[in-house]
């Protein structure tokens, strides 16, 4: 059986958790932002407010074009190589592609009362953010990183927070955040340059070959484009074929659950770093290891935030959101169905062996799959029956991944995920938190009963991830003993 270096076990962990970081703060001032305005604004207004960066999402993912997901795919001398080596036509198309999504973008927000500079620059910097911010994680500067979006997500939060409830206007408010966010990526840009001075030498001493990468960029590009649309179309057609007010109530029960994304993105990262930096990368059995590994972590955190959201959810939205948004609460249960799927990183292998044709295809089959379910489902349940549509294609998708990663490693389907880890969780956290809500909700108020689950469903997630650290100490011990 190949071995996992201790010394890599913790650099995977210790990438897991300053990638998680880098992107922890900043969703979490958004969560703050959502709860705060859910709340002092207008559901008109709030989902004019969130239409804004639900469009931007949907023309970012078209602009990047997956190059931020590509970034990570490879070691950081082999990105300066590579960069050294394009033609000057590639940056000049690339660009122009940009500025063609930032003029659609602008056009599409135009007619939103702060006319199409603001929107034109703002996903103009977003979209460099991004790129940037994959090169510093394929560079290695996380520390920083981290520290970095500490500081803007504390000013993003205070720049929405300050603004005066009787004179909200969300032209200055744009136009504040635009200021911070080009501040952001100017450090980003900074950085960026100097670790690239600093070892452009070195790294173009060493030859690269280059056969496959553009077509794999190709493929992850269209992959992050379709995965993005799976995230947002409902709201985004929402957004257009209902009111405002409509789309705000959809928006914050349909949204994701706050960090999971992040968790599951640094997980992949923090593989797809290691199996591009390990000798040991063509081994299916370290390949399943750090699979293992991964989705162990992972479950001990999404198996307790599922029961939580799931079970709680009538005190959260009436705690969070008041009853203003309680007719969110169906859509949000339809969403959290999609839960336990994230506890596994499905494309990262796949990725790894550069199989973007495949990864495209389950994106695709996804989209189709929801898209198909759509409408049957609204005319069963309304508004709920979007968002289950997009849930259930999630489970087609994992399906069809898990298969074909499964031929590509000559391994079964089930040797690719730890069940019996799983099982036990799966059967310990719901029984734990079915009884704690049950006795919780029969004495304590929805502000104190949906406390208690939030402290107990925190309290599980470490003590499990204690555990599973613990397990990967011994059984590291065990195998270096035998």
């Amino acid at each position: 059986m190949t071995l996992l270096p201790k010394a890599k076990t913790d650099v995977f962990f210790s990438n897991s958790v300053f990638i998680f970081l880098t992107r922890f703060f900043p969703v979490l001032a958004a969560l703050l932002v959502q709860v705060y305005y859910s709340r002092q604004l207008s559901a008109g207004l709030y989902g004019s407010y969130q239409n804004f960066w639900v469009q931007l999402f949907v023309f970012a993912a078209v602009a990047c074009a997956g190059l931020h997901v590509f970034v990570i795919t490879y070691p950081a001398d082999f990105l300066i190589r590579l960069l050294h080596r394009l033609k000057a036509r590639t940056y000049i198309c690339f660009l122009l592609w940009i500025l063609a999504a930032c003029c659609g973008f602008a056009w599409l927000q135009s007619g939103r009362g702060y006319g199409a500079a603001i929107p034109f620059l703002f996903l103009l910097v977003h979209v460099g953010s991004a790129i940037a911010e994959a090169f510093l994680i394929s560079f290695r500067r996380l520390r920083v990183l981290s520290l970095v979006n500490l500081v803007y997500a504390s000013l993003f939060i205070y720049l929405h927070f300050s603004m005066p409830g009787g004179g909200f206007s969300v032209q200055s408010l744009f136009f504040n955040v635009l200021f911070l966010a080009v501040a952001r990526l100017v450090v980003y840009l900074l950085l960026a340059y100097r670790y690239y001075a600093a070892h452009k030498a070195a790294a173009l001493a060493t030859e690269t070959v280059t056969s496959g990468v553009t077509s794999l960029w190709i493929h992850l590009g269209l992959y992050d484009m379709l995965q993005i649309l799976a995230r947002w179309t409902d709201k985004f057609v929402i957004g257009f074929l209902f009111t405002e007010a409509v789309s705000g109530v959809y928006f914050n029960g349909s949204v994701d659950i706050p960090f999971l994304p992040i968790i599951l993105g640094a997980a992949g990262s923090a593989v797809l770093i290691q199996l591009a930096g390990s000798k040991q990368t063509g081994e299916p059995a370290y390949t399943l290891l750090l699979a293992h590994k991964s989705s162990r972590f992972l479950s001990a955190i999404v198996f307790p935030l599922f029961f939580f959201f799931v079970l709680f959810r009538q005190e959260l939205f009436q705690v969070l959101f008041t009853s203003k948004f309680s007719s969110a609460v169906p859509i949000f249960l339809a969403s959290c169905m999609a839960i336990p799927v994230r506890a596994y990183s499905f494309t990262t292998i796949l990725q790894n062996r550069g199989k973007g044709a495949l990864i495209n295809a389950g994106a695709l089959l996804d989209l189709v799959v929801a898209l198909a379910l759509l409408y049957p489902l609204y005319l069963w349940l309304g508004l709920a029956g979007i968002a289950l549509s997009f849930s259930l294609a999630t489970y087609v998708q994992a399906g069809f991944y898990l298969y074909h990663t499964s031929r590509l490693l000559g391994v079964s389907v089930m040797a690719l995920v730890p069940y019996g880890n799983w099982l036990i969780k799966l059967v310990v956290f719901g029984g734990v938190l079915s009884a704690l809500r049950f006795l919780a909700t029969q004495a304590l108020a929805p502000l104190s009963a949906l406390a208690m689950g939030a402290v107990a469903t925190a309290a599980m997630v470490l003590l499990a991830l204690v555990i599973e650290l613990r397990n990967k100490k011994n059984n590291y011990a065990a195998q270096s003993a035998g």
